[in-house]
């Protein structure tokens, strides 16, 4: 960051690990410092090394989960099995975490769904308030939205029921979770991204939108922020922000992708809209 200063920022690798769309940032060890997880195959976490003085030494650890089915495209994190651990989630099932998340050989792989080319990132969130955590997830080169119930069996056994949110959008790539209503719960933000695969994608030519979905008792109620043809509208691609620009109180939408850069500015209910 050069700090104000009319300068070029400064690149540092970090490490060469191939071909990656996206990296998740999640604190792993709950130390206040997130850890760097790129989306593919090896599963690798990058932690941030701290000098002696306390302070950020410019370089990364890297750890090497040894699993044989994580990585890839579609990844998240949240605590699958509420035993207070981050768990990491993949597009074929989910990585249960250690109490020490950098022990390499104490993450267990559960292969419990399979969902595709997943969206990045995948969620977990308690939609239907029973006190297990489900997933959200996006079908980020295809038709659909989903979220999948947690479901235990008297036995134990966990078993992940498939619900749809929406099946005539294509291409969620990138899903998340704001309180872009300030009603005090989270809502589901997302959009469809555009020209994904040089338009070989399902749906690739269909129009383009910017959504969120309010969750109201386990069911999922769209309303629609941006809609129509690139050119005249905007997607979200494979990634976008959700932060209050203009400091209104209310949470702006950047959205960046092949179609151009748009902001979506949030003035809350339509009375707050200044004549």
């Amino acid at each position: 960051n050069p700090q104000g200063k009319d300068e070029l920022w400064t690149t540092h690798d970090i490490a060469e690990v191939g071909n990656i769309e996206r990296a998740i940032f999640c604190d792993l060890d709950k130390d206040g410092i997130v850890e760097v997880i790129p989306v593919t195959k090896p599963v690798y976490i990058f932690k941030l090394k701290i000098s002696d003085n306390g302070k950020p030494a410019g370089e990364f650890i890297k750890y090497e989960i040894k699993t044989d089915g994580a990585g890839g495209h579609g990844a998240g994190y949240g605590d699958v099995d509420g035993d207070g651990n981050i768990d990491l989630l993949f597009a074929g099932g989910w990585l249960k975490s250690p109490a020490n998340p950098f022990d390499v050989e104490g993450w267990q792989w559960f292969p419990e769904w399979n969902l595709g080319s997943a969206s990045v990132p995948i969620l977990t969130l308690d939609v239907n308030k029973d006190g297990k955590n489900d997933i959200l997830v996006g079908s980020a080169h295809d038709y659909g939205l989903f979220w999948y119930e947690q479901k235990i069996s008297v036995d134990g056994k966990r078993t992940w029921e498939k619900h749809i949110i929406d099946e005539y959008r294509s291409q969620y790539h990138d899903i998340q979770l704001h309180d872009i209503d300030n009603d005090g719960e989270l809502e589901l933000v997302t959009g469809k991204r555009y020209r994904a695969h040089a338009f070989h994608d399902p749906g690739s030519k269909d129009p383009l939108g910017v959504y969120y979905f309010k969750i109201i008792n386990g069911e999922f109620h769209r309303y629609t922020i941006d809609y129509g043809p690139a050119g005249k509208a905007s997607g979200v691609g494979i990634y976008f922000w959700v932060e209050d620009i203009d400091k209104n109180g209310w949470k702006d939408i950047v959205a960046p992708g092949k179609e151009g850069v748009f902001l979506f500015r949030n003035f809350g209910p339509i009375k707050n809209i200044q004549k």
